[in-house]
């Protein structure tokens, strides 16, 4: 499976890693799960770190359906800070992750910024940078 999750911190922080061309299947998935572990009243923190051509299968379609089924989850209304890593060199995964950062913002409680590197992400959001990790994925 292309998209993996960890979870940390009870729950608020979140550290996907999407390593594999991606399905939009695979992201409603993601999207409907990956806050399942906050506790109320928590902000979740998420770093998702993309890999050059892993949103080349997807659509803005896809993204679209997505946010539907987040929607649908029992934890849609938990707020959260997302820095979505995306190689800055890879167009297709810029222009994806500036969509789903724009449907994001009108449909959720949260703030996503996208960032050529890991590093700039975790200062945003104030969380450590991971082990080996210091530029985009």
């Amino acid at each position: 499976m292309p998209m993996q999750c960890s979870v940390s911190e009870s729950g608020r922080f979140i550290h996907g890693i999407v390593s594999g061309r991606a399905t939009g299947e695979e992201l409603a998935e993601y999207e409907a799960t990956h806050v399942e572990h906050a506790r109320p009243g928590d902000v979740v923190l998420e770093l998702l770190e993309v890999s050059r051509g892993a949103l080349d299968g997807l659509t803005p379609d896809d993204i679209a359906v997505a946010l539907e089924s987040r929607s649908k989850s029992p934890d849609a209304g938990v707020p959260h800070r997302c820095a979505i890593v995306v190689d800055p060199e890879d167009a297709a995964g810029q222009r994806l992750a500036v969509l789903y950062q724009q449907m994001a913002r009108r449909h959720f409680p949260e703030a996503v910024v996208v960032f050529g590197d890991v590093r700039t992400a975790c200062d945003w959001l104030g969380v450590p940078c991971p082990a080996g990790r210091s530029s985009a994925a």
